[in-house]
Parts: C-alpha cells; structure tokens; sequence
C-alpha cells in the first residue's frame, strides 16, 4: 500500500508537538491545552486506525502474516530506544521535578518493568506495577496502546465485513462507553494511566470509521518526490521514540530552565537520530518483516499447488 503524503506531514506535524510538550515538562513546566500530550497521541491513534484498516482491506492477509508485520514495525526501533534509555539512565536521574515518582517506582521494581516492556504490552500491566505505562521509556505508553490495538485489529474487520451495520453499532457502543465519566474515571482510578486499549479504542475506531467510508477509501498516494514534512513524517515513529531519552540527557548535562532553549539546542540532534534510527533500524525491521512474510505466502502457495 502506497504512503499518503498529506498524513506523513500531519504525523510530522504531531511528532515535534509531542518533543515540545517534552520540552516543558522536563524543564518543569505544564501549558494550557496545546501542551497535553493526549491531544496528539490521540490523532496518532486516528491516523493509525485509518492505516491499519485500510491495509487490512486492501491487503486481506492472514492474523498471523499481518501481526508479524506490525511487530517488524514496532519492536526494533522500540527496542533500540529501550536500551538507549536504560544506558542514559545513570545521567537523567534526579533532573525533572515530574519524573521523580516514575524513577522511584523503575528503581524498586526495574525487572518486573523490563520484563513487562519487552512484550510491548506494558501497559495492561499499569493497575498492578506500579508506573508501567511510562517507565524505563516515557513515550513507550502509547506503543503498548498501539499495540493492543494491532492485536484486535483484524478480528474487527472481519466483525464488520461480516456483519456491517449491526457491528458498526455495537462495536461503536463500546468504543464509545470510556467516555462516559463514571466508566472512564473507574477505568482510570483502576489502572492509573490512559494505557489500556479500552481508554484509546474511541480514537482508533474513529480512524477505522473513515477507512470504511467511500471517501476514506479515496483518498490519495504520496508524491512521487516527498516534501519535507512529508519526509520528516515518515520518520515520525523515531523521532517520537528517540526524542525523549535525547532530551533528557541535554537537560542533565545543561540544566536549561527554557522549553524554547531546550527545544533550539535539541532540535538538530533529535532530528539526526531519528534519521539514523529510521534508516538503519526502522526501514530495515520493515523490510525484514516483508521478506519473512513474502517466504511463508510463497511456502504456503507452493505447497497447494
């Protein structure tokens, strides 16, 4: 499936909002709205449940095929930037005033959140460890929600392919029962976080919802030449990886008080790490996951005939 220029921007666009609420945040500081983070990690799970729907449509390949590809999307780079961030970890202890809960609860349980984040399911985990969701990785919550949300995916589909308007209903139902205040302040008060696939479903569903639009399913590729932002989104996945670690360790070794200050100094090496993580392990973990998927499609074509 081609990439869709217009949404590489956008996810640009959302990548470097989230490194300037970071910005804030490690220098002590909270904003007004623009300066929550769910407000692009919510368009982020829109984009995505778009994508994936889209791709299972197009596409229709097995659980199994599909699923292998997702964590060939996922893993590497998360797992990259999960090492990087327990190495720089001795460094950016003690140094944000609005992390010093999450470190003490990575120090008394540092296995057990290890562990729990090499699944990519760490999040699930948030009602009994104690600061799963943003431990050892702070932006790694979202991407446990991500991938709950890959593992459910295809059954949906399959869901409202087979059923239609009564699946729509009363999958929209429930996607939509979080956002009740009683149901969604329980869920919360249960699992301290916004980590569970339950408080995001909303947001993917919608993507989904457009997908299976006429509209959805019209809108166009990519150029042939990317534009900048078009190309600064499609490393979107690293820099949101990759941006939090980078500036955690600019603000420990030059303790800047001014988000815009640690915005200017860190922008460029944020920016050249997500090239290099992009290109030597993100696009290569892609292809990789093709090239193993490819073998079995061709395996299980040659084996009927």
């Amino acid at each position: 499936m081609n990439r869709i220029g217009g949404l590489d921007s956008l996810r640009a666009l959302l990548a470097w909002w989230v490194v300037i609420i970071h910005c804030y945040w490690l220098t002590g500081r909270r904003g007004d709205w623009l300066l929550r983070g769910d407000w692009p990690v919510n368009t982020f799970i829109i984009l995505s449940g778009f994508v994936i729907t889209r791709l299972l449509l197009i596409k229709r390949e097995s659980y199994l095929t599909f699923i292998t590809r997702r964590w060939f999307r996922l893993f590497p780079a998360y797992a990259v930037c999960l090492v990087a961030a327990l190495l720089v970890r001795p460094i950016t202890l003690g140094h944000c005033s609005f992390d010093l809960a999450r470190e003490f609860a990575e120090s008394s349980h540092y296995w057990e959140h290890l562990i729990s984040h090499l699944t990519m399911l760490h999040g699930l985990t948030a009602p009994f460890l104690p600061w799963s969701e943003q431990a050892l990785l702070v932006p790694a919550w979202s991407i446990s929600v991500e991938w709950q949300l890959y593992l459910v995916a295809p059954l949906v589909v399959w869901l409202v392919l087979r059923y239609r308007w009564k699946a729509i209903t009363v999958i929209s139902l429930l996607a939509l029962l979080p956002m009740h205040p009683g149901i969604g302040g329980h869920l919360r008060d249960w699992s301290g976080a916004d980590s569970l696939l339950a408080q995001k479903y909303l947001f993917f569903w919608l993507g989904t919802l457009i997908a299976l639009c006429p509209t959805g399913s019209a809108i166009g590729s990519a150029p042939s030449t990317p534009s900048i932002p078009a190309r600064l989104g499609q490393m979107s996945y690293s820099t949101y990886l990759v941006h939090y670690p980078t500036l955690a360790v600019i603000h420990a070794l030059l303790p800047v008080h001014s988000p815009v200050i640690l915005f200017v100094i860190g922008a460029i090496p944020i920016a050249l790490l997500s090239w290099a993580l992009y290109s030597l392990v993100e696009l290569p973990g892609i292809q990789l996951g093709r090239r193993l998927t490819n073998g079995w499609n061709q395996s299980r074509a040659h084996d009927l005939i």
